[in-house]
């Protein structure tokens, strides 16, 4: 049975579809509790369409939210297996995304919480171009013998109280993107516990309007 992905969307505030951005939820949870963000950054990315693809798995421990692979267990061995297993059907679909909007490669940006940043991170590493990466609360399983095509800059943010999550899994990550060569920016928030708090949720928005380079009709202004 072929792997298939939905969840909501939320189209640009302008005329013109510049980019797209697409969030990856974390377990458990849905596309709907990402697409929110994009309600926030809609000033910052006015030219950019939101995409919040839910998993393509019912959640084992909720059966309201999905997820990208089992965790009921942290076999990292296997959970990279299971998400490496999705990330071409995750792909083709994000392409048939761009597709219907006649965007390029590079007018694409991923955004990840949780498990969904280490699908965010695996999927644009196996992409020929990606403008960034935003990864909040999560991590990322390299495998050595998997041969990757993109190096995208990428923005890690983690809040130093999580206790779903520790934030020393942002800091390996960090450790083993830049081994392969990639630009990261790495924000160890204090007092931060698991989710995307308003300082982080500004880093974010600030990370995809440089790499996704838009301006905002007053800054268009300022230049003129």
């Amino acid at each position: 049975m072929p792997i298939t992905f939905q969840g909501p969307e939320m189209k640009a505030n302008s005329q013109n579809t510049e980019s797209l951005v697409v969030f990856l939820h974390g377990y458990g949870a849905t596309g709907d509790d990402l697409i929110q963000l994009g309600r926030q950054w809609s000033r910052v990315l006015p030219n950019t369409d939101f995409v919040a693809p839910n998993a393509p798995q019912i959640c084992e421990q909720n059966p309201n939210g999905y997820q990208w692979c089992s965790l009921t267990d942290w076999d990292s061995q296997r959970i990279g297996q299971e998400l490496r297993e999705i990330t071409d059907p995750l792909n083709q679909y994000i392409d048939r995304e761009l597709e219907k909007r006649s965007l390029e490669f590079n007018q694409l940006a991923f955004v990840g919480f949780s498990l969904g940043t280490f699908m965010a991170l695996e999927a644009a590493l196996h992409r020929p171009s990606v403008a960034g990466v935003v990864g909040y609360s999560g991590g990322y399983i390299h495998d050595a013998g998997r041969v990757k095509v993109g190096k995208p800059p990428v923005l890690l943010i983690h809040g130093e109280q999580d206790q779903v999550l520790p934030h020393e899994t942002t800091l390996a990550a960090d450790e083993q993107l830049r081994a392969m060569g990639l630009e990261v920016s790495t924000q160890i928030l204090p007092e931060v516990e698991h989710h995307i708090d308003v300082q982080g949720l500004g880093m974010g928005a600030a990370f995809l309007k440089q790499h996704l380079s838009q301006d905002t009709e007053e800054t268009k202004k300022a230049k003129a």
